[in-house]
């Protein structure tokens, strides 16, 4: 990219990509930049109106919606609009909530902004915005507050997937139930995951890395249609071998082979509420 950026967002609209603010470690940013895939170059856009990072971003009838965000301070209530064709910016209606690390998405025409945090409080509610009228209107909160969640459209359902409470990363799922305006309990990740990214590819929704509350993870797992489970996912020509299977370094084997002796007294790594591991704070990724 033309600029170094974290915490930023994608959308990816006529086979180009589109990359929105974020940080530099610094400073949040106002920037954005676009891959052109026809000839494989990073080119400037204009800037948003308001500089963010970790905000909410999806694409809708052409244009780019940006969500809410985090300014540096606190999660912000404004929403902006990119229109790839004009190359400008537009204000439109801001959020009831501020938030950050929402979780973002069109759904039927509409815009969903769920969860998230104000500043440092999780949140459990939910906005949808309709373009027709530029107004958000507040629908029933998910079941459970959560703040770095994956949200996509999936067998023609919305799902809030994985995130963190504030103090455990999340394996539980939610769906929502658009005819009762309701949202269920969708089946548990094999792993917690807060920060986590998904995709739909096929008939399967996948979740990629995140961090489970002891460790960022290099891990895929995937929601199969026909069991409607989640399953590990395990590219072709890899193998899982088991950590206490795999080769010691061997500087260190014997000094391993001692330790392994000694019964283990980390409580706080075997710790598990509802399925849900104990979040190390220092490692988790915040603003």
């Amino acid at each position: 990219m033309r600029e170094a950026r974290g915490r930023c967002k994608i959308a990816v609209i006529n086979d180009k990509v589109y990359a929105i603010g974020g940080s530099n470690g610094t400073t949040e940013l106002d920037s954005a930049e676009v891959l052109d895939m026809a000839v494989n170059k990073w080119v400037k856009i204009p800037n948003m109106p308001l500089a963010r990072s970790n905000m909410g971003v999806c694409a809708l009838d052409g244009l780019i919606y940006v969500i809410g965000g985090w300014n540096g301070q606190v999660g912000i209530k404004q929403c902006d609009v990119f229109n790839p064709e004009t190359g400008t910016w537009t204000s439109i209606a801001p959020l009831h909530t501020g938030r950050y690390q929402a979780g973002v998405a069109a759904y039927n025409k509409l815009v969903y902004a769920i969860g998230g945090c104000d500043a440092w409080n999780c949140l459990n509610s939910v906005e949808v915005y309709d373009s027709a009228k530029n107004v958000w209107q507040p629908i029933k909160p998910i079941i459970s507050a959560r703040r770095g969640c994956g949200v996509a459209v999936f067998n023609r359902k919305l799902y809030v997937v994985g995130g963190s409470d504030g103090s455990h990363s999340l394996n539980s799922t939610e769906i929502f139930d658009e005819e009762n305006q309701t949202w269920v309990v969708g089946p548990s990740m094999t792993t917690p995951r807060a920060n986590v990214d998904v995709a739909v590819v096929g008939d399967r929704l996948y979740a990629v890395g995140g961090f489970s509350g002891k460790t960022f993870l290099n891990t895929i797992e995937y929601l199969d249609t026909t069991t409607n489970e989640w399953t590990t996912f395990i590219p072709k020509g890899t193998c899982d071998i088991p950590q206490k299977r795999r080769p010691r370094n061997r500087r260190n084997s014997r000094r391993s082979i001692s330790e392994n002796k000694k019964p283990a007294s980390n409580a706080a790594a075997d710790a598990k509420q509802n399925g849900n591991e104990a979040v190390d704070a220092e490692a988790e990724d915040t603003p």
